[in-house]
């Protein structure tokens, strides 16, 4: 039985993104890099084990949250070209406690106190996190690199000692090493012609 397939996923500025929005400016911004196209964005995507060969993109679920947003895990195909993909080496065990830690906390809110104040983390004990909140009653709350750092750890790819309130390009360099680059594209059907 072979292990089932997760990545994590990393949106890249360019752009055509930076005219979008305020936000993915501020993001690229901030990236603790001199990369040109620095990642902005961090889902974790878990393919569908039937995935349709009739698409050229694979689809499945993706958890992640977007600013002023909820956690969601929902049905995704990624499209979009500024996305780059790692693939997690996860057995089963690993990935189903990935999976069940978005489960549990899909429709959790947006993290603003630790989102614009990460940057400005002196030390983690001075800094704040997803639960930082939870002492006076408040749910656990999110933006995209801590929901998708939590879930890995719960999954024990990164250790808990990693501070989920960083940078997706922090997330990126931290996973680049032990993760493969790939693709979410179907290319079971398509045929490769060499001049």
């Amino acid at each position: 039985m072979s292990s089932p397939l997760l990545y994590v996923c990393f949106l890249e500025n360019d752009d055509e993104l930076m005219q979008h929005h305020w936000l993915n400016r501020a993001a690229a911004r901030l990236a603790p890099t001199s990369v040109e196209n620095p990642k902005i964005h961090v889902e974790l995507f878990f393919p569908s084990a039937n995935a349709s060969s009739t698409s050229d993109v694979v689809s499945g679920r993706a958890c992640s949250i977007y600013y002023n947003g909820r956690v969601f895990l929902t049905k995704k195909k990624f499209s979009r070209k500024q996305w780059s993909f790692r693939t997690l080496n996860v057995n089963k065990q690993q990935y189903d406690e990935i999976l069940s830690f978005c489960h549990a906390h899909v429709g959790e809110g947006f993290n603003h106190l630790s989102y614009f104040t990460y940057p400005m983390k002196c030390s983690d004990k001075y800094s704040f996190s997803p639960y930082t909140l939870e002492s006076v009653g408040l749910k656990p709350r999110w933006f995209c690199s801590e929901i998708c750092v939590e879930a890995l750890k719960a999954g024990g790819v990164l250790d808990d000692w990693v501070h989920p309130s960083m940078h997706p390009q922090q997330l990126f360099t931290l996973l680049e090493t032990s993760t493969t680059p790939d693709c979410v594209r179907n290319y079971d059907d398509m045929k490769l012609s060499f001049a």
